[in-house]
């Protein structure tokens, strides 16, 4: 099978993973601790793995940073996000932006890993490589800083879901006493 039909395949699979997705999101899932966490923290894990690959302790670092400071906006941009009751269950639905922002990088990676193969090289050339921006190792330390900032936004949306979620059973729990 030659390469193209397998670059065809993933893209294929990429595209049924966002349509996946985008179904979840605009449905909402099924909310209790374990599945608020779950995605968060698989993408931040996934990143970590990602950044592991890296030679360069700078961009941990700046992945770090990034992470941090998407946990940040994320706290704060999961107001936009929803617990509500439906068909009997508690749901969540997360805000739509963090989900857009992650979607489309974890997307332009992928085009990355196609598009810009990383050569094999020595540890000495990969390090000056980081700098120049027409080199693949570029465009893959700033899409991964963008991974790892994405994945802290969804972390700190999951954080704010999960006390939506505490405050929305502890109300239903007190109406269903008065009821």
């Amino acid at each position: 099978m030659s390469n193209e039909y397998e670059y065809v395949y993933v893209i294929i699979i990429v595209l049924l993973f966002v349509a996946l997705r985008m179904r979840s999101q605009m449905r909402g899932r099924m909310a209790d601790t374990r599945r608020i966490f779950t995605r968060p923290v698989l993408y931040a894990f996934l990143t970590l793995v990602l950044l592991a690959l890296t030679p360069s302790i700078e961009v941990l670092s700046f992945a770090l940073l990034a992470g941090i400071i998407g946990y940040i906006i994320g706290t704060n941009l999961g107001i936009k996000s929803k617990v509500f009751e439906k068909d009997g269950a508690i749901r969540f639905r997360g805000s739509n932006e963090i989900f857009l922002i992650w979607t489309a990088t974890f997307v332009v990676r992928l085009l990355i890993e196609i598009v810009l193969p990383l050569p094999t090289a020595s540890a000495s050339s990969v390090f000056l490589s980081y700098a120049n921006s027409s080199s693949a190792y570029f465009w893959y330390t700033v899409v991964d800083l963008l991974l790892a900032f994405s994945a802290g936004m969804l972390l700190g949306e999951s954080r704010h879901i999960y006390r939506m979620y505490k405050n929305f059973k502890g109300n239903s729990k007190i109406q269903n006493q008065v009821s």
